[in-house]
């Protein structure tokens, strides 16, 4: 699944031309969905459409701490933080910093 803030037409386009949709059954997008992902009500949603996949089974992984981190943390949900080169970013306590998206699979 995709979490999204960004535009629907954005992300959608996005998707597409990354030549990455193949790979993702739902799109969950704030603009669609009413909520931002920093509200807890953008993830109820989210769990409500994917049931019975619980928060427990799930990781959110994003490259903003605040719009993509902290959300998801918040909810409770496992979080890895893909930091693309940014200095001096303290990362909250609960998440995991990966510096190349391939790192995450040893986690899993």
């Amino acid at each position: 699944c995709t979490a999204s803030n960004a535009p629907t037409v954005q992300n959608k386009t996005r998707l597409r031309f990354s030549g990455l949709k193949k790979y993702f059954t739902h799109e969950f997008v704030s603009e669609e969905i009413g909520f931002a992902k920093t509200d807890p009500r953008f993830f109820d949603v989210c769990f409500k459409t994917l049931s019975p996949i619980e928060k427990e089974e799930t990781v959110m992984i994003g490259d903003s701490l605040t719009a993509d981190v902290a959300g998801a943390v918040n909810y409770g949900i496992k979080t890895f933080w893909f930091n693309r080169g940014e200095l001096g970013k303290t990362v909250p306590a609960g998440v995991t910093e990966v510096k190349k998206l391939v790192d995450i699979e040893k986690f899993l």
